[in-house]
């Protein structure tokens, strides 16, 4: 198996690709799931994840959860901060979820067959799950830094 690895939106979409965001996004949402809400629906625009709240108020009891650039936006409910997703606040509930990195990732890579969300705490599901597809290629997106971010790092 083929692993490509890129930083913020990749040049070409593979067939599999996990988007990676450690310090907060990943980690948020598989602790949602694992503790029992019901699914997790990222928005890239802060607007449209409100919109999305209102459509779903009295259908679906929702959380909306997210961060704009470290802050928690206006009309939200919680930040995405992973202590935040407690089995109490998010069982069987509907995340709606916006991020100033993953989400804005996630919407350019929508072409992907097989599109997957890996951190430190599911990187055994994830490595599992990925193995038994037998992929000939994946890859991994790191979402947290732009290109540019990350070149500047390197060089500085």
């Amino acid at each position: 198996m083929k692993v490509k690895v890129s930083i913020g939106k990749p040049e070409s979409i593979g067939s599999v690709v996990v988007l990676v965001d450690v310090i907060r996004s990943s980690t948020a949402i598989a602790i949602a799931l694992k503790n029992g809400a019901k699914y997790v629906l990222p928005f890239k625009d802060t607007e449209d994840a409100l919109k999305a709240k209102d459509r779903l108020n009295g259908q679906e009891d929702v959380i909306l959860a997210g961060e704009e650039y470290g802050e928690k936006p206006e009309g939200f409910d919680i930040t995405n901060s992973p202590s935040n997703m407690t089995r109490e606040f998010v069982e069987d509930k509907v995340i709606i979820y916006r991020s100033s990195n993953l989400t804005r990732v996630l919407a350019g890579c929508k072409s992907a067959d097989e599109l997957l969300i890996g951190g430190i705490v599911n990187s055994g599901a994830i490595s599992d799950y990925i193995n038994s597809m037998e992929p000939e290629e994946i890859e991994i997106v790191a979402c947290g830094i732009s290109k540019e971010e990350a070149t500047y790092l390197k060089n500085n």
